[in-house]
């Protein structure tokens, strides 16, 4: 039950994200984070609205919350990379996992 619910405030916070309504899908991944805590792309989704906003400490956060779950999940690793960046976190950015994941990234990149 509870992962349905998580799934459908997922998907309403996609539509919303889609629509560039960031504050309301960081609401509806919100909702799915606390029905399903053991999902990390909810947090990994709340993240990348975060971004959106500048909020990149929630960002950060959210990244960590999702590596615990996921250990080397590339979005992850990316997103909190960027958000690093973004907080003048150099040294964290240039020494933590993201190096190591971007000629992955990279690869992927090349498929699309």
């Amino acid at each position: 039950m509870s992962q349905q619910v998580g799934q459908e405030a997922k998907d309403k916070g996609n539509v919303a994200f889609k629509a560039g309504n960031f504050s309301t899908a960081i609401g509806f991944y919100t909702s799915a984070a606390l029905a399903d805590p053991t999902n990390p792309t909810y947090p990994l989704n709340r993240a990348a609205a975060y971004l959106k906003l500048g909020k990149n400490e929630d960002a950060q956060r959210d990244c960590c919350t999702v590596l615990e779950l996921d250990h080397g999940n590339l979005k992850a690793l990316f997103r909190r990379g960027q958000a690093e960046l973004a907080l003048g976190q150099l040294d964290e950015a240039r020494t933590g996992e993201l190096p190591s994941a971007i000629p992955i990234l990279l690869m992927i990149a090349d498929y699309d």
